[in-house]
């Protein structure tokens, strides 16, 4: 009993160990090469809350829907100075590793280097999602043939995260003084 409860703890021990450091060593990965951001604020439909368009009738009068597909639309957008990207970079490296529900998001952080998009990273104020995406990556698979995405990070902004990012917002006149994140209202 003794020896199962030890190799429980141990195995535990060690998977904890091991998703904090690739997750840690996966984060820093993406940010290291942006010589500039641009951080937006956008306004994201998900296809599942959309009501669909009527397409048309059918022949028998039934109607006929058109297919829907995620949206985003820009509000605003500002460029990051070389200070505010150090910075920037320095704290969006220590994430939360939680991460809640629904992908929408409403803030975006796009990382250039010599004009080209690498990355992105998207905040919810709704759910403080936080999703950092390298572009031109492709998936691999696993063992079990599952699909692993090393182009992704899933976790969530600290408390520090979001007060420098509202912080951030205001500067650059993309959030109202009255705008909150939802734990805050």
């Amino acid at each position: 009993m003794k020896n199962t409860i030890l190799i429980v703890i141990i195995l535990l021990s060690c998977t904890i160990f091991n998703t904090t450091y690739c997750q840690t060593k996966k984060i820093t990965f993406f940010l290291n090469s942006a010589d500039s951001i641009i951080v937006s604020t956008v306004y994201y439909r998900d296809k599942m809350t959309q009501l669909p368009n009527i397409n048309k009738r059918d022949s028998i009068g039934n109607l006929q829907f058109e297919e829907l597909a995620d949206s985003v639309g820009k509000i605003k957008s500002r460029n990051l100075t070389n200070s505010e990207i150090k910075e920037f970079i320095k704290i969006i490296k220590k994430p939360s590793f939680n991460h809640s529900g629904p992908m929408e998001y409403d803030i975006q952080f796009d990382f250039y280097n010599q004009g080209v998009l690498m990355q992105s990273a998207t905040i919810s104020s709704y759910t403080k999602n936080l999703v950092i995406k390298r572009f031109g990556c492709k998936t691999v698979l696993d063992k079990e043939n599952s699909e692993i995405d090393p182009c992704a990070f899933y976790g969530m902004v600290t408390k520090k995260q979001k007060k420098y990012i509202i912080e951030l917002l205001i500067r650059k006149k993309l959030w109202n003084m009255g705008d909150k994140f939802f734990e805050d209202l």
